[in-house]
């Protein structure tokens, strides 16, 4: 009973510090705003380009993206991307690791905090990032491989005073 009673405090904790973290990203970032819904739910909208593909077939860019982060009361103990993360809009965001409302963000461990996954997503929907061996999107991945040049449609860092990706530091 007290092994569950300091998994409980040890849980609230880490969840208290990352509506913290929420609200520290709001003030830094111009790309993202993530609303607390509660201490496990968050809703995380992207103000960045992206890829789409409609209905019809044309791959287009888009500049707005929702996300969904929830955080499962055994977070600290294991982490399923799908149970965590949901892509909400747009429809057809197209990219080699989104997959409908699925989003492959890598090798994350348990407990690996908001502003992580945040990152590892905002550099997902901007193309800064992409894993053309493993996809979940074989054809995002094979219309990627294609158009190399495009990429990344957004070179924003996600906190303002960071470098841009392709930016040297002198």
């Amino acid at each position: 009973m007290e092994a569950i009673m300091a998994n409980d405090k040890i849980m609230d904790s880490w969840l208290e510090a990352q509506v913290n973290d929420a609200r520290q990203l709001n003030e830094r970032s111009d790309v993202v705003s993530v609303l607390p819904l509660d201490r496990q739910k968050y809703v995380v909208s992207f103000s960045c380009r992206g890829v789409v593909r409609s209905a019809a077939g044309e791959i287009t860019q888009c500049d707005h993206f929702a996300v969904g982060i929830r955080f499962p009361e055994d977070y600290l103990r294991r982490f399923n991307p799908a149970d965590t993360i949901y892509l909400m809009s747009p429809a057809g965001t197209f990219h080699p690791n989104v997959y409908q409302s699925a989003i492959c963000v890598g090798n994350m461990v348990p407990g690996a905090g908001l502003v992580s996954l945040i990152t590892q997503i905002h550099s997902i929907l901007s193309y800064q990032h992409m894993n053309l061996n493993d996809p979940l999107s074989s054809e995002a991945a094979v219309w990627a491989r294609e158009h190399l040049d495009l990429f990344p449609v957004d070179r924003r860092p996600l906190l303002r005073g960071r470098m841009s990706v392709g930016e040297e530091q002198t």
